[in-house]
């Protein structure tokens, strides 16, 4: 019995407040000195301080309903109505699930339950001739298991209340847009402790809104995608259940021209592995489907390539059968809006290294003409994917070619080629001062020249 008496005294220590604790505390001494008939008494005692303690703090927050419940209380409390006391007492399990969802129907009747038999140990029930009622022990303890575990542990906003309160929070500008800070809020607000119903209602509505919703901001989306991933490590076990069940019925219902949301979503919460075989063929589908005859459809693509590597392999497969000039323009784009492409070698190696070779052919081969601003382009869009030979070889023809160094766009394009691979000047310091050797008295390279100089401060 001693390991059932430690569960009690650690079960005190889930209820929210001090008040209620004190009560509860109380039972919980009554069963230890197995006077049972009075912790049911003393439990019930704490329902009932609990919920008015629950609607005093919802009065705080200009609850209409709660104020109405209280006003009510106060009235009958001071004229002594003790009819009406008796019957207030008696709707508290109703109220707290119908009225604002504190419990669930099902523990309404447990509720329900438990106040029949505070009734039958508090009044002089007799069951037979002189023989009052004598609760038993499983009964006293389920009782006060019930009381804590579908009231007194949580906070006094549930369902639909609950929902707004952690949405509005969520949105608010003092909400962290990043999953560690995330974590530290909502350790303190009402999902700390909320029940599998409030975590799943709020994890869906978020859902919908990242994914549906027309009107949520990018610094909103942020927030949230911040608060989902709070969720995720706090509730493991609940926000993988809801993913399970809920994810699949929640992507169908998004319109093609909202797709790359679903891309966004299962990148940034890592979900792939939780979509089922149907989402899977579902999400490569679309993907084989999308016509990039419309800026809104190339967006699409790129939010595909932004994904989680089994996403990015099918828009990888859908790209390499573009005709060469649009698969061209699209890398350009790519470029061009800084798109991080994850999983970047796969990438490069199926799809940019062609490409890429011919980028730096053309180059190199410049002779007159307009032709190099269109060369210049093509080379900067592609500079961050050069390799050290690729590299070298643009270098060599700038020294070697003075058509190329004398043209007035590339000591844009040469500053650019240094800025995006900089972090391979190491093995690229002997070509980079042969460079330096070349602009050293040309004011127009006086910016390549400064960044020469601040990487190495050897002389040639």
């Amino acid at each position: 019995m001693n390991e059932r008496l430690i569960d009690l005294d650690e079960l005190v220590t889930h209820c929210k407040e001090e008040d209620t604790k004190e009560y509860i505390k109380e039972a919980v001494a009554c069963y230890k000195g197995g006077a049972f008939r009075s912790c049911i008494v003393a439990t019930w005692n704490a329902v009932v301080f609990d919920y008015l303690n629950k609607l005093r703090q919802l009065e705080l927050g200009d609850d209409p309903q709660a104020k109405e419940k209280l006003k009510n209380f106060r009235h009958y409390s001071s004229s002594k109505n003790y009819s009406k006391l008796w019957e207030f007492e008696l709707s508290i399990p109703k109220s707290a699930s119908k009225d604002f969802e504190f419990i669930s129907s099902i523990e309404q009747v447990d509720l329900e339950r438990l106040h029949e038999d505070r009734s039958r140990c508090a009044h002089p029930s007799i069951l037979l001739d002189e023989e009052p009622f004598q609760p038993t022990p499983e009964l006293a303890r389920y009782h006060l298991r019930n009381a804590v575990t579908h009231l007194l542990q949580y906070p006094p906003v549930h369902g639909r209340v609950a929902i707004v309160r952690v949405r509005s929070m969520i949105e608010s500008a003092g909400f962290p847009e990043n999953t560690e800070d995330a974590i530290k809020i909502l350790k303190d607000s009402y999902l700390s402790r909320g029940r599998a119903t409030l975590i799943k209602d709020v994890v869906i509505d978020l859902t919908k809104a990242l994914l549906i919703s027309e009107e949520v901001e990018n610094k909103t989306r942020d927030r949230m995608y911040a608060a989902l991933g709070a969720i995720s490590q706090l509730h493991v076990e609940h926000f993988e259940k809801i993913m399970s069940n809920k994810l699949l019925s929640t992507i169908e219902s998004v319109e093609d021209k909202k797709w790359h949301r679903v891309f966004t979503y299962l990148r940034r919460l890592q979900l792939w592995d939780f979509l089922k075989e149907k989402q899977k063929i579902q999400v490569k589908g679309f993907i084989q489907n999308i016509d990039l005859k419309k800026w809104e459809d190339i967006l699409m693509l790129l939010d595909a390539l932004d994904s989680p590597k089994e996403i990015q392999t099918f828009a990888l497969e859908k790209l390499k059968a573009f005709p060469e000039l649009k698969l061209r323009r699209l890398i350009e784009l790519i470029a061009q809006n800084n798109t991080k492409i994850r999983h970047e070698k796969d990438f490069v190696q199926q799809l940019i290294q062609p490409y890429k070779s011919d980028v730096v052919q053309e180059f190199i081969n410049f002779k007159s003409g307009f032709s190099i601003i269109s060369h210049a382009g093509s080379l900067m869009s592609i500079a961050k994917w050069l390799d050290s030979e690729e590299i070298k070889s643009v270098l060599k023809a700038f020294r070697e070619n003075d058509k190329i160094s004398q043209a007035p766009i590339v000591p844009t394009v040469m500053t650019h080629l240094f800025q995006e691979t900089v972090q391979k000047f190491a093995l690229l310091k002997d070509e980079w001062l042969l460079i330096k050797a070349k602009i050293e008295n040309d004011l127009a390279y006086a910016q390549l020249l400064q960044l020469i100089n601040d990487n190495c401060s050897d002389t040639v």
